[in-house]
């Protein structure tokens, strides 16, 4: 029985090793992507996240004869894990770029950015860059000046409306 479990285990691993085509849309590569990541097989999940990347998705489907764009939800996610993939394999430039595209499309998990411990060799690798990638995008640590007002203005948590009806006023 346990022999048997094992076989079906090795061909399913092989199976998503070359079946990136057959994917249908970027959720279900990068849940696939993630299965593989869990493995410890860093080069084929990257190779199976940035397929997704150009799969479709769950997003906009704006002509009939065309499948939906991918998500910004689903972009980030491909590029979020395209970054942990990268740290593993210690690819500090990569990896970056990868989180710059991540916050660009919209992810927001600025303290998994910090803590997360499959990025921890981006981290400790240019600890500059990375906080000064990561601050640019986090509100909670923008700089003083024209873009740092415009953002802290824009947050709703800084309006009195909130604050009277938090009790923070």
């Amino acid at each position: 029985m346990i022999r048997g479990r094992a076989r079906q285990l090795n061909v399913r691993a092989e199976a998503t090793q070359y079946d990136i085509k057959e994917l249908a849309d970027a959720r279900s590569a990068i849940a696939v992507g993630i299965q593989v990541y869990a493995e410890g097989r860093y080069e084929d999940a990257l190779e199976i996240f940035e397929a997704a990347l150009s799969k479709p998705g769950t997003g906009v489907k704006r002509f009939r004869d065309k499948p939906a764009e991918i998500s910004p939800g689903e972009r980030a996610a491909a590029l979020y894990n395209c970054a942990c993939c990268h740290s593993r394999m210690e690819n500090v430039r990569p990896g970056l770029v990868a989180i710059a595209g991540a916050l660009e499309s919209g992810f927001e998990g600025f303290k998994e950015l910090r803590t997360d411990p499959d990025l921890q060799y981006l981290r400790d690798a240019d600890p500059e860059k990375f906080e000064g990638l990561v601050g640019r995008f986090d509100p909670g640590t923008a700089k003083p000046g024209l873009f740092g007002a415009v953002l802290y203005q824009l947050d709703p948590r800084n309006s009195r409306i909130y604050k009277k009806s938090t009790g923070q006023d």
